[in-house]
């Protein structure tokens, strides 16, 4: 029988550097919308360039993310 391994990361796209480039077969996020959903002050802003930057470099060519 074989068996295939997965990992699932639980982190801030901030933070990423330590997975390898073109690693991530997904992505599923929910950054915040710039909104102020209900007064929260975690969304605000709008997320800063540097999560997508991060994302697409970790995503394998063909990978997908759910934003």
């Amino acid at each position: 029988m074989m068996f295939n391994m997965f990992q699932i990361y639980n982190k801030s796209s901030y933070s990423l550097e330590d997975i390898e480039d073109n690693y991530i077969d997904s992505i599923i996020t929910d950054p915040p919308y710039g909104i102020s959903y209900q007064n929260n002050y975690w969304d605000k802003d709008l997320p800063d360039k540097e999560i997508w930057e991060n994302s697409f470099k970790k995503i394998k060519p063909g990978g997908f993310g759910l934003i």
